[in-house]
């Protein structure tokens, strides 16, 4: 039996062969799993509709979660002038922050996720702008106290 010795390069050209087979098998199996778990549009709508939500429920989730609250909902629910002249000086922060506590009613937690900060950190803006309101409207020693 005459067995010829492999070379280094030899040696190296298997092994990045073998090493090339099994990353595109690798990948190859990875994609196919992806689309079998896609889903298309129409087919996600249908299953939204199927569980009875709402068309205007969804796209109202979907405006909160991208930052397209309008402040001028808020606005338009206040009859104060004073009060009103003091929210329209709060930072978009503070507004979306109110907007989804007040109008919206949602959690610290949600309203965190929704605009990309912490829930503990919605909570005490949304505090702080309570306390900020109070102060603004003269409610003297009561200023500043939780609702």
């Amino acid at each position: 039996m005459d067995k010829q010795k492999r070379t280094t390069i030899d040696e190296f050209s298997a092994y990045l062969q073998s090493a090339v087979r099994n990353t595109t098998i690798n990948y190859m199996n990875d994609k196919s799993k992806i689309k079998e778990h896609e889903i298309t549009l129409e087919e996600d709508l249908e299953n939204v509709e199927g569980r009875g939500i709402e068309w205007n429920e969804m796209m109202e989730a979907h405006d909160i979660f991208w930052g397209k609250i309008d402040p001028e909902k808020l606005f338009a629910q206040v009859t104060d002038n004073k009060l009103l002249h003091i929210l329209k000086s709060f930072s978009a922060l503070h507004i979306k922050v109110l907007c989804l506590r007040i109008l919206y009613e949602k959690t610290f937690d949600e309203i965190g996720m929704a605009i990309g900060i912490s829930g503990k950190k919605a909570e005490n803006t949304y505090y702080n702008v309570i306390k900020k309101i109070r102060r603004e409207l003269g409610e003297g020693k009561d200023a500043g106290k939780r609702i």
